[in-house]
C-alpha cells in the first residue's frame, strides 16, 4: 500500500521561521487532518508539498521513492485544491469539465453526478459557495494523482453541503491519500483517520478535540474523542 511520508519540512520568511520541524505520514485509504492557528504555516506546508513554494529543507517519500516537489507537475503525483476558488467565474460548468478532463468517461462521472447535473449549464460565478466547492472537489477527484490536498474544503459552506463534501472525501480515500486542513474542526475530525497540529513551527499528533483545546487551538472542546 502506498504511503506519503514527510520526514522533515523547514521554511523561513526572513527571520521568521514558520516551519521548524514538520513530519508526518499518511497511507493510502486514510485522511490526514492538519490543524493550526492562522499564520501557523498550514497553507505554507501544503504549497511546499505541491511544489508552488520553495523551502529551506524538505525531505519526503511517496511509496518507496523520494518525492521531489519540483517534479510534481510533470509526474502528476500530488493534486492541490487551494482554499480560494481557482476557476474562471465567466466560464460555464460543463466547459470547465471538458477543459480539465478531455477523457469523455471522466467528464461523464462529473456531469452525470446528480448534484452537478442541476447546474452544469450555469457559469461558475453563478454557483453558491457550496456548489463551487463541491464542484472543485469533484474536478480534482478525477485527476490521476495518488495524493490529494484540500485546503479548507468546508469553509463558507452550509451544513448540508459540508456533509456532501465529507461523503465525497470519504469515498475518494479508498484508493488515494487525502490531506485536508480546515478550521471547521468538527467536520475534519468526523472523517479523518489521523491528525496533527502545527504549533510554534512544529508538528504533533492529535487524537481528539480535547487535545486541540489543551494545546490552545480551541477555547473549549464540545465534541467527544476521535477514537
Amino acid at each position: 500500500m502506498t504511503k506519503f511520508e514527510v520526514l522533515q519540512a523547514e521554511k523561513s520568511f526572513g527571520d521568521n521561521a514558520v516551519l521548524k520541524s514538520i513530519s508526518f505520514e499518511c497511507p493510502q485509504g486514510e485522511i490526514l487532518g492538519i490543524f493550526g492557528r492562522n499564520g501557523s504555516g498550514k497553507s505554507t506546508l501544503l504549497k511546499i508539498i505541491f511544489g508552488a513554494l520553495g523551502y529551506d529543507r524538505f525531505e519526503a517519500l511517496l511509496g518507496n521513492e523520494k518525492y521531489e516537489p519540483k517534479a510534481n507537475i510533470a509526474k502528476q503525483q500530488v493534486a492541490y485544491l487551494p482554499q480560494h476558488h481557482m476557476l474562471p467565474p465567466s466560464m460555464v460548468v460543463r466547459d470547465i469539465v471538458a477543459m480539465f478532463h478531455p477523457n469523455p468517461d471522466k467528464q461523464d462521472r462529473i456531469l452525470y453526478n446528480p448534484k452537478i447535473a442541476r447546474y452544469d449549464s450555469l457559469k461558475f460565478g453563478q454557483l453558491s459557495a457550496g456548489q463551487k466547492k463541491y464542484f472543485e472537489v469533484m474536478l480534482v477527484s478525477q485527476l490521476p494523482h495518488s495524493v490529494m490536498i484540500f485546503d479548507e474544503p468546508f469553509s463558507m459552506v452550509d451544513p448540508i453541503e459540508q456533509e456532501q463534501i465529507s461523503d465525497l472525501l470519504q469515498k475518494l480515500k479508498k484508493d488515494r491519500i487525502i490531506i485536508i486542513t480546515d478550521h471547521y474542526y468538527q467536520n475534519v475530525l468526523s472523517i479523518t483517520d489521523r491528525n496533527l497540529l502545527i504549533k510554534d513551527g512544529r508538528s504533533q499528533k492529535i487524537g481528539s478535540a480535547e487535545e486541540l483545546a489543551q494545546e490552545g487551538y480551541l477555547k473549549r472542546s464540545p465534541c467527544p474523542s476521535l477514537r
